[in-house]
């Protein structure tokens, strides 16, 4: 509007200066055209100037956007690598090559293997008793870090990323997998000798992995590097081993979820 106003203004003093340029009027001979300059000349300098402030604000955000991306990209991979090893150590057999991509690896073909993990079992990480207390570990400490990136860098980044990412971490299976400990503790008080497993989950598991996917997706559109499927998948000298905690046979009595509701006997 402001650009507006002043080509208004230039146009109207220099086209009264033109217009009665011969009749001996000073201010239409001399005021007049140095109004009009004047008014060109702060349009030009106005507009230059919050050009270089915008190519400037444009510059921070891109560079603010790429530390923010690193730290997004860290929190994904982990998250990424968790499920990774929770299906190698659930597999049925080794993986022949590394996956190709996240959608490739986390297929419902590979992911329905985590009905079979023994969430009992130590992981091959020290300081975790089991795989629940990790996975709770893990997920919760990258939700906490991915909610501090998104409030420390929101302004900087793409609004689907951040769509995408807090739709992630509010996700119903993102968030029974944290509740595992708790819940199987509980259990403990009300059903002894119950198992706990990931039979029964598959529907929001599904949807959960399908999330992730779209989630690594709308971080490499928003500029994020990749993320590398681990190729650890492959490599038998790398914990867990392929099967390594795997079940010998489901659980008879397995815990069944729905979305949005606890976990409750069958």
């Amino acid at each position: 509007m402001r650009y507006l106003i002043l080509f208004l203004l230039a146009a109207v003093t220099g086209g009264i200066s033109y217009i009665f340029r011969n009749q001996g009027n000073w201010f239409v001979n001399n005021l007049g055209p140095n109004l009009s300059a004047g008014f060109l000349t702060t349009l030009a300098i106005l507009f230059f100037i919050e050009r270089g402030i915008e190519r400037k604000r444009k510059e921070e955000s891109r560079r603010i956007a790429v530390v923010a991306h690193r730290e997004i990209g860290r929190s994904l991979q982990r998250i990424c690598d968790l499920f990774a090893s929770m299906l190698k150590a659930s597999a049925s057999s080794p993986f022949a090559t590394v996956p190709r991509s996240f959608d490739e690896l986390f297929s419902s073909g590979n992911t329905d293997n985590l009905d079979w993990l023994d969430l009992n079992k130590p992981p091959s990480i020290v300081g975790y008793s089991d795989w629940r207390v990790m996975a709770e570990a893990v997920l919760s400490a990258e939700r906490a870090q991915l909610a501090a990136t998104m409030d420390r860098y929101i302004t900087s980044l793409d609004v689907a990323l951040v769509e995408a990412v807090a739709g992630l971490t509010e996700d119903t299976f993102y968030q029974f997998v944290i509740k595992l400990r708790s819940v199987a503790e509980s259990l403990k008080v009300v059903a002894p000798g119950t198992t706990i497993s990931f039979d029964g989950t598959a529907p929001m598991r599904n949807a959960f992995f399908l999330r992730l996917n779209r989630t690594i997706k709308e971080f490499g559109k928003a500029g994020g590097k990749a993320l590398g499927v681990p190729s650890s998948l492959i490599r038998e000298d790398i914990e867990p081993r392929t099967g390594r905690d795997r079940l010998a046979a489901l659980p008879s009595n397995p815990i069944a979820v729905s979305s949005g509701d606890p976990p409750v006997m069958h």
